[in-house]
């Protein structure tokens, strides 16, 4: 069997892993799977269009330290929406004030 074949099932066999550090992380975080993804979205509230940030809590990201820093890099107003899930959870959101899907992705 030639080497690319055998190089190609061994990857082909292997589980995919993600690992996530640095920032607020203490130490390096491993998951199987796929990593966390980040929900970026853009809506129209009372007539205003509005960014909003979720599943920052996968990171290890303190969503009102984001907002101060969205506040700031933006140039517009942040705040941290709290929604109580069916399952007792609180999911926090950051919302942005304005289209800055662009600018929080970069």
């Amino acid at each position: 069997m030639p080497p690319k074949e055998v190089r190609r099932r061994f990857l082909k066999r292997l589980e995919q892993w993600t690992r996530v550090s640095g920032g607020a992380l203490e130490k390096p975080m491993h998951a199987r799977g796929e990593p966390p993804k980040v929900v970026l979205t853009t809506e129209q509230r009372r007539g205003h269009s509005v960014t909003c940030v979720a599943e920052l809590a996968a990171y290890s990201i303190d969503p009102y330290t984001a907002a101060r820093e969205l506040a700031g890099v933006c140039g517009a107003t942040a705040n941290v929406e709290e929604e109580a899930l069916k399952s007792g959870v609180q999911k926090r959101v950051v919302s942005v004030q304005g289209l800055w899907d662009r600018s929080i992705t970069e």
